[in-house]
């Protein structure tokens, strides 16, 4: 099968070799072309604001033609306006495997129970001094985190609540006893849950027959510490989160939900009108997003803004446009 669209009609010659063409390869048992697709869980090419049970918060497009990152349109629309909820922030991992998004990259943390306030009805809680401490107590490496991970900077990112202040938190990138440790970052927190993003660290890549063999892996965590005091963290869950990555936002229109995203520019636009013909510029800051062929293209998100809240109850539905390159033999 193909999905091949020319941009000028061909002749019937043309479309007789073509023809003849294509039936060579398929009898010879190999793949004509691509068939661009786009997986959610429920199949509405919807994704959730959290990983648990019931919910993802990731989603998976394939079948990219040609040789090249293709130039990709990403249409967003948001079930809370952008009043509501102030940014966007998406990660794309292009791989040659689906990970397992509950092990390998979010981490729905559990022990304490929180119905209906956390992802999975639960937290985990953490005595916070001026020791820095993990916030997960129990790490688990895998080998497809590394393969996941290395050669990229990451970024760890949590929902959590606090009973005390003066917190600051780290991302942690853990390997066989050595970890990897950003910066702190002093953060504002509350007793009710807020969503956060740490200072990245740098994951160095394994030589290729190194990371092949590889039985260790790599675990990640969030590391918390206060200057002052001593109090309980709740940590509803962390995720980390590799470039290339972008951020949209924040926006004070209270009206209006999507955006439209372009790799050919880069921008970032938000519809100002109901049909969604109208638009001006949004802020955007990050990476180019473009989608690979002959890969998995992974894309995360979370709907909310670094510092405020997120929502479990947000959606965000895509629509992806992609245009193929080809590199010239």
């Amino acid at each position: 099968m193909d999905f091949t669209i020319f941009g000028v009609e061909l002749t019937a010659t043309q479309a007789s070799d073509d023809y003849t063409n294509l039936t060579q390869i398929a009898s010879d048992v190999e793949r004509v072309g691509a068939l661009p697709w786009l997986w959610t869980k429920d199949g509405d090419n919807i994704v959730d604001n959290c990983d648990d049970s019931t919910r993802d918060n990731w989603a998976v497009a394939g079948g990219v033609p040609g040789s090249l990152p293709s130039e990709t349109e990403i249409r967003g629309n948001r079930n809370q306006t952008w009043f509501n909820a102030n940014a966007t922030i998406v990660s794309l991992l292009s791989l040659d495997f689906v990970p397992a998004v509950d092990k390998d990259i979010f981490i729905d943390l559990s022990g304490t129970a929180d119905v209906a306030l956390a992802c999975g009805d639960a937290n985990e809680q953490t005595t916070v001094t001026t020791s820095a401490v993990s916030l997960k107590a129990s790490l688990n490496a895998t080998h497809n985190a590394l393969e996941i991970y290395q050669g990229k900077e990451v970024y760890g990112f949590v929902r959590l609540k606090d009973a005390g202040s003066n917190l600051s938190i780290a991302t942690v990138v853990n390997r066989s006893g050595t970890s990897l440790i950003s910066d702190y970052k002093s953060i504002t927190t509350l007793t009710s849950y807020l969503f956060y993003r740490a200072l990245p660290v740098n994951v160095p890549r394994l030589p290729p027959i190194a990371a092949e063999t590889d039985t260790q892996g790599i675990s990640f965590t969030i590391y918390a510490k206060r200057s002052s005091g001593s109090a309980a963290v709740n940590a509803d869950y962390f995720c980390l989160l590799a470039r290339p990555l972008i951020y949209l936002g924040p926006e004070d229109t209270a009206s209006f939900n999507s955006f439209l995203y372009s790799s050919r520019y880069p921008m970032a636009k938000v519809a100002y009108s109901a049909d969604n013909l109208s638009y001006d510029e949004l802020l955007f800051t990050g990476d180019i997003l473009e989608l690979e062929p002959e890969r998995y293209n992974v894309l995360i998100s979370f709907v909310g803004d670094p510092g405020a809240g997120a929502s479990l109850s947000a959606t965000l539905t895509y629509t992806i446009r992609i245009t193929p390159r080809y590199a010239l033999l």
